[in-house]
């Protein structure tokens, strides 16, 4: 019997550890440092592309904090108990010109890398870069998102 739970409790370490591993894993978006060889980067585009990566973190990290700001900001509006429409308005207003800079930020640093390469770099980075299991319509795995037996 001891044995048979102790060898339980080991599967279930290894399969807890193995799950998190895969989890951590998973990311969204492309790393161009790894994607370097791939995307056959020259010397001066890898440093090019870098500088501009590391400027570009600067600036989300600043829009980032603006935006917690005026959350909590927002958050003190709703705690007074005769906040007006406008005040509460206006607050919200604040949040998605920032969330809108966030947006125009990473388009931007988008294109700014896209700019630095020629058509067959481009190429591949939009095939990196895709998700190849959707259909036109979006869904994944060509099957409708919401499927309901019609009576």
């Amino acid at each position: 019997m001891y044995n048979l739970s102790r060898n339980f409790l080991q599967l279930v370490i290894i399969l807890f550890i193995a799950a998190s591993i895969g989890f951590a894993q998973f990311r969204d978006g492309l790393n161009l440092n790894r994607a370097a060889e791939k995307l056959k980067l020259t010397d001066a585009q890898k440093t090019q592309i870098s500088n501009l990566q590391t400027s570009h973190q600067k600036v989300m990290v600043d829009l980032r904090a603006k935006l917690e700001k005026s959350r909590i900001e927002l958050k003190e509006i709703t705690r007074k108990n005769d906040f007006t429409r406008n005040e509460y308005i206006e607050a919200q207003r604040k949040m998605i010109k920032i969330r809108e800079e966030i947006q125009l930020a990473s388009a931007n640093h988008k294109m700014d890398i896209l700019e630095l390469m020629d058509a067959e770099q481009r190429k591949i980075f939009a095939d990196l870069t895709q998700f190849k299991g959707r259909n036109k319509e979006g869904c994944c795995f060509n099957k409708p998102r919401f499927h309901r037996k019609r009576r």
